[in-house]
Formats: C-alpha cells, sequence, structure tokens
C-alpha cells in the first residue's frame, strides 16, 4: 500500500488553523492514493471527511487521519461524498466542472474520436449518438478546452472578419450571414473594423496572427497589401473584396458593378433623361473608381452624354453637401446618380429642404440596396449589391481554400441589379 506523504505540500500551512477557518487552504491539492487510482482533491473539500481527519490534513499528522490506516475506505468515503465516479483513474473534486472528453465517451458508450467528431463537426454522426452524446456533456457540464486546442493544432476555434466600418448599414448583414456560416461548423468569428485608419487596420492583423486564426475575409477594399502579405506569410489564407487576383492562399470576390449600371443607365434613357450628375464615392478606394468607372462604359454605350461628377464621402451628409453645392449651380441635372445609397439619402433631404420634388422634378439612384433604401421617403431607387450572399460566399471561399492542399485561389463573381422604387421615374418636363 502506499503510503500517505502530504508534509512537504502543506508544510507552509503548519499553524494556519483548521480548513474551515483559513482560506488559504483552498488553494492546497493532496494526492491519495487508493486502489483504484489517483484522485485529487482540493482542500476546501475537506469537510467530506469528519472533523478530526480534517484537523489532520491541515496539520500535518499522517497517523492521526482516521481510527485506522484504510486509505482505500477514506477515498471510497470522498469518492461517496464529492461524487468522484469509481471509473476515472484521475479527478479533481471542486465546484468546476473537471469533466474530460475521456469521461463523455466512457459515458456515452463511443470513442473519444466519435466525441470529438460531435463537437468540431468534422465527420458525420450518427443522430442518436450525436444526441447521446451531447446530452452526456450537458449533464457533465463538459466545455471543450480551447485554449489546449489551439496548443494541440496549432490553430484557434476561430475565423477573422475584416471591414470598414461596423457603424455603416452595409456590413450588418454581411457579418450575419458570414457569423451564422462559421457557427455551423462549430467556429467562432474574430471581428476587426478598420474605421478606414491604417493603425485601426494594423492592430486588427495584428490580432489575427496573434490569435492564430483559421483564416481571414477581409470585406473592404481599403486594406494595404502590405497587411495581406503579413496574413500570408504566417500561413493564414485570405479571401478579398474586390481586391487583387486569386493566388496561392488567397482567393477574391468581385463585385460585378458593370451589369447594375448597364439596367440603371438603360432604364434612365427610357425614362428620357440626359442631364446627369453623378455623386461618386472617395476615388483613393478601389470599389468607388470601379463603381464609376462601370458607369462611364454604361453611358458611353447608350450615348448619353458625359455626367457632371462630384466626388463624395459615401455618408449622408457627404451627399447632403454635394447636392447643395449642386442646387447654387443651375439648371439642376433631372437625374442624379450616387455611388451608395448613404448619399442617396442625403440628396433626397437636401433637395426636400430646398423644395425640390423627387422624383416628379429630380430621380435619385442609389447603390447597395441598404435596409433603409426600402423605408426612404420616398423609396429609394437603387443598384443592389447582394449583401446577404457576400457573407456566405466569403466564408464558403475560405474553407474551401483552407481544404485545399495545394491553398489554390479561386476568383468569385456577385452580380448587381437596378431595384426600381418611388424615387426615380421619367425625366420633369414642367416649370
Amino acid at each position: 500500500m502506499t503510503k500517505f506523504s502530504h508534509r512537504k505540500e502543506i508544510g507552509k500551512y503548519r499553524g494556519a488553523g483548521p480548513c474551515e477557518e483559513d482560506n488559504r487552504a483552498n488553494r492546497m491539492r493532496l494526492t491519495i492514493a487508493n486502489e483504484v487510482g489517483q484522485h485529487l482533491v482540493d482542500a476546501h473539500d475537506c469537510w467530506a471527511l469528519g472533523p478530526l481527519e480534517q484537523r489532520s490534513i491541515v496539520h500535518g499528522a499522517p497517523r492521526r487521519l482516521a481510527r485506522s490506516d484504510n486509505l482505500v475506505e477514506i477515498g471510497k468515503r470522498l469518492r461517496n461524498n464529492a461524487g468522484v465516479s469509481s471509473v476515472s483513474s484521475t479527478r479533481r473534486v471542486s465546484g468546476t466542472s473537471s469533466a474530460q472528453m475521456k469521461d463523455v465517451a466512457e459515458r456515452a458508450r463511443v470513442s473519444i474520436s466519435t466525441v470529438s467528431h460531435v463537437l468540431n463537426n468534422t465527420r458525420p454522426v450518427a443522430e442518436e449518438t450525436r444526441a447521446r452524446v451531447l446530452q452526456i456533456m450537458r449533464q457533465l457540464n463538459y466545455y471543450k478546452n480551447a485554449s489546449g486546442r489551439r496548443l494541440a493544432r496549432g490553430r484557434s476555434d476561430a475565423f477573422g472578419l475584416i471591414i470598414s466600418d461596423i457603424e455603416n448599414p452595409f456590413f450588418p448583414e454581411v457579418i450575419k450571414n458570414f457569423e451564422t456560416a462559421v457557427v455551423k461548423i462549430g467556429f467562432d468569428t474574430f471581428l476587426a473594423p478598420t474605421n478606414y485608419d491604417p493603425i485601426y487596420a494594423s492592430s486588427g492583423v495584428r490580432r489575427m496572427i496573434e490569435n492564430k486564426v483559421q483564416g481571414v475575409a477581409i470585406m473592404t477594399s481599403q486594406l494595404e497589401s502590405t497587411l495581406i502579405d503579413q496574413l500570408l506569410s504566417n500561413d493564414i489564407p485570405v479571401v478579398t473584396l474586390d481586391g487583387a487576383k486569386a493566388s496561392h492562399g488567397r482567393s477574391n470576390i468581385r463585385v460585378d458593378y458593370s451589369s447594375g449600371a448597364r439596367e440603371a443607365v438603360e432604364y434612365l434613357r427610357q425614362m428620357g433623361h440626359e442631364r446627369i450628375t453623378f455623386i461618386t464615392g472617395p476615388q483613393h478606394r478601389l470599389s468607388a473608381r470601379t463603381y464609376k468607372q462601370a458607369f462611364v462604359v454604361a453611358l458611353e454605350a447608350h450615348k448619353l452624354p458625359t455626367p457632371r461628377w462630384i466626388e463624395g464621402n459615401n455618408t449622408i451628409e457627404g451627399g447632403t453637401t454635394a447636392m447643395q453645392s449642386i442646387l447654387s449651380d443651375l439648371p439642376l441635372p433631372t437625374a442624379i446618380i450616387c455611388g451608395n445609397d448613404l448619399m442617396a439619402l442625403g440628396v433626397a433631404r437636401a433637395l426636400s429642404d430646398a423644395g425640390v420634388r423627387v422624383p416628379t422634378q429630380v430621380s435619385i439612384i442609389g447603390a447597395d440596396d441598404i435596409p433603409f433604401a426600402h423605408y426612404a421617403n420616398p423609396p429609394l431607387t437603387t443598384v443592389r449589391v447582394p449583401r446577404d450572399q457576400l457573407g456566405t460566399l466569403a466564408f464558403e471561399a475560405l474553407n474551401k481554400l483552407m481544404r485545399s492542399k495545394r491553398r489554390s485561389g479561386s476568383e468569385y463573381v456577385v452580380d448587381t441589379h437596378l431595384v426600381v422604387r418611388g424615387s426615380s421615374g421619367p425625366v420633369f418636363t414642367g416649370t
């Protein structure tokens, strides 16, 4: 029989008083050998013993542990009082869960690998087996050890998502659908807004690398190529939006603005509009330049006059400011195309304040089809970018890239379309 030796471990507590009077004893662990195996017992659980045994544990008198030296009997008492399973070789008895994957497997009568597949959705598991495993996990209060998994696998259970501005109504649906897809496979989303600030962007990328994310979806064209290279050099695959072409470890989603631009220009031509003004997004942003170029090509194809170009900043206030400058330079255009819906809403407000009727006197077309567009007064005609598809597609592209042994990137295309509502109509012919 193995002797119970604990003087070295608890000698520093000598003289501290009984267990119930000294909170420091809560941090003390005692090892009790028995015929089943090793059991770790928190000192604060010494209430499972009698008063004499409590005093003996704290004051270091192993010969006074009980009326006999039968350690097996003491081990049984500890298990019975603290709820320790007799089939487990090692257990910590405390107020917090210490269940391990093997405990779940034993109780559910399955292999450890099956429990792992249920946790991580890595392989199909029979529905009845999955339900039994999940029920046992709840009963044992089992939680997977994310830190341990990261150490073992070299990766965290998270996908990175980088956006430009969390306050921009374009992004919530993108975030929602990306996260929904990630959660379905049991992973988490690590969100990093850049706020159009290089320092924020650099910090976000650094945290992605430090947390060893599985991969990163970059849903903004405003991320420096050097930051993308940092992710790739750390073996983190990326998916970009309107970025560089696909390459090793990198896929790209391209929004095809040309289809929506063609439909918008064709619609305006049919409505009789020729005097058109275009309020673009900031031209240092790739997406804004791409959108503008799509309309240049469409206008030329329909042989419409070159519009007046005004650069905006993609905000409601920016749209209002741009429209105020247009109002000071008569005659007014019959149609105004905006680089996004927020600026279009600002244009509508400025026209309303000036007493100009929309769409009777001036038609307005936005872009993106954010939720506010439908509830504007009048509802906003816009070139729709399918944001719901973007979030899901970004995850699918990233997941496919990660599973590819060669990490060969792919190109994806998302189409745009015109949605006609109440803010546009026939050209104004009255006075």
